[in-house]
């Protein structure tokens, strides 16, 4: 299946190479959290989506030939025309409070890794990317999540999970809040499904009806 190349965008990480006494070369990356980056999703009809997470713009494109009908040359150049998705979203700042909580997890997790400790930790953005992901419902509709303000409840910073909905033909619909516990899995026509887990850790099945504006 022809895939289309995933949008570049320049991210910071943090790097620990090690050199074993064999020569061997052992690396390991860390992510910083709230950095761009380029992401894909896949229609069951054919259809591909790619978006970079710092702008609202997602691509979409359109399902390629099946093979032996499609010509011959890279497979890239062989999706049809895109069409696309976007709108204008405010940016959200990191409160200084979760920037904070995140450095010192960095420094916790780098200090449980062997040549970690003492490593410079890259500055943490101050805005928060505005998409976070992007995917399909079973019939083409299409799903955007959307960066909201964080709160601490609790002993840690949460965000409350905002997706954006769009028709096949990349028509917006409405945006739904559902709960930062939520785990979408599966959607068709206006019926979500996902998997729900309360404060306990316990895990459930819930079922949504969206009622479109």
């Amino acid at each position: 299946v022809p895939f289309p190349s995933t949008p570049s965008v320049d991210r910071e990480r943090i790097v620990i190479e090690r050199r074993s006494a064999s020569g061997g070369i052992s690396v390991r990356g860390v992510s910083i959290p709230y950095q761009p980056s380029g992401i894909w999703a896949w229609s069951p009809e054919g259809a591909f989506a790619t978006a970079r997470t710092d702008r609202y713009r997602v691509e979409i494109h359109r399902p390629p030939p099946w093979p032996g009908e499609a010509p011959s040359g890279d497979p890239s150049e062989r999706l049809g025309p895109s069409r696309i998705v976007e709108r204008d979203v405010p940016r959200v700042r990191v409160p200084e409070g979760e920037r904070a909580a995140l450095r010192a997890q960095l420094v916790e997790r780098l200090s449980g890794l062997e040549g970690g400790r003492g490593i410079d930790i890259p500055e943490l953005p101050t805005q928060k990317p505005p998409i976070g992901f992007v995917r399909f419902a079973e019939d083409g509709q299409i799903l955007v999540r959307v960066s909201k303000p964080s709160v601490f409840e609790g002993e840690e910073w949460v965000e409350e999970q905002a997706i954006d909905f769009f028709d096949p033909g990349g028509k917006f619909k409405g945006r739904a809040i559902l709960p930062q516990s939520f785990s979408i899995r599966r959607m068709v026509g206006d019926q979500l499904w996902g998997v729900f887990r309360d404060p306990l850790g316990v895990e459930s099945i819930r079922r949504y009806r969206i009622t479109w504006p």
